[in-house]
């Protein structure tokens, strides 16, 4: 791997992380909201599994965290379909609003 490569997965990774702590989000409540578990989105955050990140999980983590899919595309080319990718993500992101609704409603 390139070093141009290591610092665009570098960045992404960073910016998946700092995008989360801008919401409030646990790692913990924005991996349920995504039907992931922790360790996955950690292993996204660090870099760890950059490569392998779906873009569907991608814009979901862009709608849950508030930002545009082009915040985060610095690493990557070629998107899908953006509709049915905005679709999903706000799918989940009304999830993950039931879910920490109701978490603090106990």
């Amino acid at each position: 791997m390139d070093l141009k490569t290591n610092e665009r997965k570098k960045s992404l990774s960073q910016a998946l992380r700092q995008a989360r702590k801008a919401t409030g989000l646990s790692r913990d409540a924005a991996a349920r909201a995504l039907g992931i578990y922790p360790t996955e989105l950690t292993r996204y955050e660090t870099g760890e599994r950059i490569e392998g990140i779906p873009f569907f999980r991608l814009e979901g983590l862009a709608v849950l965290y508030g930002k545009k899919l082009d915040d985060f595309a610095t690493w990557t080319t070629d998107l899908p379909d953006a509709a049915a990718l905005r679709k999903e993500g706000k799918r989940l992101a009304r999830m993950a609003v039931r879910k920490d609704t109701k978490k603090g409603a106990t």
